[in-house]
């Protein structure tokens, strides 16, 4: 069947073929054009990292929550347009990079992915952040960059291991400096009251 596939697909089909056969917990599916993952994806039970960048996909593929280890997720510059509900089924992952998408907001259940440490959601259309976002205290590194960011929940500067976060390019860094742009503690401190919420 898979001889009947574009070239895209089938070497996406290919790749994990090859990593099912290496027994491999990594898969990257880089600049192919997809649309969607493989269908043979699922074939990954033991899969820990997925990186699928450079791509077309404008859906959250439905497959990545039937992969049940993934601890690292990477769909930089595709075209999704949002995140489904579904992603708090993902509780392994300590790694999210959905930056370079057209996503306008974040979902309420990305706060109960408590294993995370590193978010870079920089790059997209958001125009605000779910509260639940401040549930996250394992978060280290938050990257928030070049959005349309007006105002972000005050207890983000309760998390307790945060050491990087980046608003550059947003409306609420109108009036702050730029060094301190990814600076977590002086950057609060710099925020306006009104930006807080």
């Amino acid at each position: 069947m898979s001889e009947y596939l574009p070239w895209t697909e089938k070497t996406a089909e290919e790749k994990v073929t090859t990593a099912l056969q290496n027994k491999s917990d990594w898969l990257v599916l880089e600049r192919l054009g997809l649309s969607k993952l493989p269908q043979n994806i699922l074939s990954l039970q033991e899969l820990k990292e997925l990186v699928v960048i450079d791509n077309l996909l404008e859906t959250f593929p439905e497959e990545i929550f039937s992969l049940p280890h993934i601890t690292k997720l990477d769909l930089f510059h595709n075209a999704l347009l949002d995140i489904p509900q579904q992603i708090s089924d993902l509780n392994q992952l300590t790694y999210l990079n959905i930056s370079s998408n057209q996503l306008s907001c974040l979902p309420a259940e990305i706060g109960s992915l408590h294993n995370l440490t590193h978010l870079n959601a920089s790059q997209n259309q958001l125009t605000s952040l779910p509260v639940e976002i401040c549930e996250l205290t394992n978060l280290t590194h938050l990257d928030l960059s070049c959005n349309q960011l007006t105002h972000i929940p005050e207890k983000l500067k309760e998390l307790p291991n945060l050491a990087y976060l980046d608003l550059r390019d947003n409306p609420i860094m109108a009036k702050v400096p730029a060094h301190l742009a990814d600076q977590p503690r002086e950057l609060f401190a710099s925020l306006p009251p009104a930006t807080l919420i």
